[in-house]
């Protein structure tokens, strides 16, 4: 592990409640997984679909992993060696479009209140450094 990382986070968009924003990690000092942003609404309406889309940038290595979690809670994980590539972990109240989701979103339908929190990106390059990083941002569930 690298001691001397430069971490920045930054805000990239973010205009009102309805609106989504994106936030960027962007790892200075190490080859391999650069960046990651990930861009998810800020607020649904119960009832609508939420895409939580999630960039980055490998530099040339092979992605092994990209994880999704609703707070400490895996739901949805992306591996391209495995078959088949995606994998559903159940959590209540999580209803993920598999055809819809891949190595970079992940689509969630009917949403309802209890959705409402922290969610993350966890994305890790492949062997033989296997770097990772992890980003999270939260989402409201609102009524109109």
């Amino acid at each position: 592990m690298c001691r001397s990382l430069d971490r920045y986070i930054t805000i990239l968009n973010r205009r009102d409640l309805t609106s989504s924003y994106q936030l960027a990690v962007v790892d200075r000092g190490v080859r391999g997984l650069k960046s990651v942003w990930l861009k998810a609404p800020v607020a649904v309406t119960p009832g609508q679909s939420a895409t939580l889309q999630c960039n980055y940038d490998l530099e040339g290595e092979e992605l092994y992993t990209v994880k999704w979690y609703k707070g400490r809670e895996e739901f949805f994980r992306y591996v391209p060696k495995e078959h088949p590539h995606t994998r559903i972990f159940p959590l209540p109240g999580v209803n993920v479009d598999l055809n819809a989701s891949g190595p970079d979103r992940v689509v969630l339908r009917d949403v309802q209140m209890n959705l409402a929190g922290r969610y993350s990106c966890e994305v890790s390059a492949d062997a033989p450094n296997f770097h990772t990083t992890v980003v999270s941002v939260s989402m409201q569930v609102v009524r109109s």
